[in-house]
């Protein structure tokens, strides 16, 4: 089986030692997820890391996007940060196999040609992929229902069940970007809520509840990884796995959720 392993991580800068600096000590629950994922891709042995990272230039974007770079750099220097520069090999076969096989199948796809990534994709690319030599597979996903994210996810399943690739695949992205610890604040209230039902659902592998969220409840509690989560499910919805949570935390109003498929 081609897909061996699939994740959900946070990306917030915050989550770099280099950005978070006195922070971080605050945020060792989610480090320590991110370690554990990395310790599994490293006994797995993957060749290809698929990253569906959601879209910090164009998050309306009705298209989805495959980068088909060679090369993928990353950095944090708008965030402070002149040292962490990383680089990762693209994987052009299968990216073309992508591309031609979404074209054929009539999906509205756009594709990008630029070697830098944002930090979407270059946080959880630090924690997990640095120094292993996986092959990178970026993509964002459009701006459209769950249920339409997650049917563009089925299709890129049977596109990689052809490949002889082993290939995890990663959904970058946090939950509410609104929450709140003052009790007497009942948006906050709501996003906390939110955020507490999409945990529930995955520890209680209830995928299709999360598939039924609202484009308009997700902008309004800023869940910007919900997309990206969505096409995970779609890419896993009828593969056998078992998923877990592995933590979720909150300390700075932002969720942080990490959670795993394993097979």
């Amino acid at each position: 089986m081609p897909i061996i392993y699939g994740c959900v991580v946070p990306h917030s800068p915050i989550l770099l030692p280099t950005i978070g600096k006195e922070h971080s000590q605050s945020l060792v629950t989610t480090t320590q997820s991110f370690q554990k994922i990395r310790e599994s891709l490293v006994s797995l042995q993957a060749d290809t890391l698929v990253l569906i990272a959601a879209q910090d230039t164009h998050p309306t974007q009705k298209k989805y996007c495959l980068h088909m770079a060679p090369t993928y750099t990353s950095s944090f220097a708008e965030f402070g940060d002149l040292v962490t520069q990383q680089e990762y090999p693209s994987d052009p076969v299968l990216t073309s196999m992508i591309k031609q096989q979404l074209t054929e199948a009539g999906f509205p796809v756009v594709y990008s040609a630029e070697e830098h990534l944002d930090y979407s994709a270059g946080v959880p690319l630090y924690h997990v992929a640095k120094g292993l030599g996986m092959k990178i597979i970026a993509l964002n996903p459009a701006d459209v229902s769950m249920k339409k994210v997650a049917e563009f996810g089925n299709e890129l399943n049977r596109i990689l069940q052809s490949s002889d690739k082993r290939i995890v695949c990663i959904a970058s992205g946090d939950l509410s970007h609104c929450l709140t610890r003052n009790e007497n604040d009942e948006y906050g209230k709501m996003c906390e809520q939110f955020d507490a039902d999409i945990v529930t659902y995955l520890k209680q592998q209830r995928n299709k509840k999360i598939l039924q969220v609202k484009n308009e409840t997700i902008r309004t509690v800023g869940a910007c990884g919900m997309p990206a989560i969505a096409l995970l499910l779609g890419i896993l919805e009828n593969v056998s796995c078992t998923q877990e949570v592995l933590s979720y935390e909150a300390p700075f109003g932002v969720g942080y959720l990490v959670a795993e498929f394993s097979f």
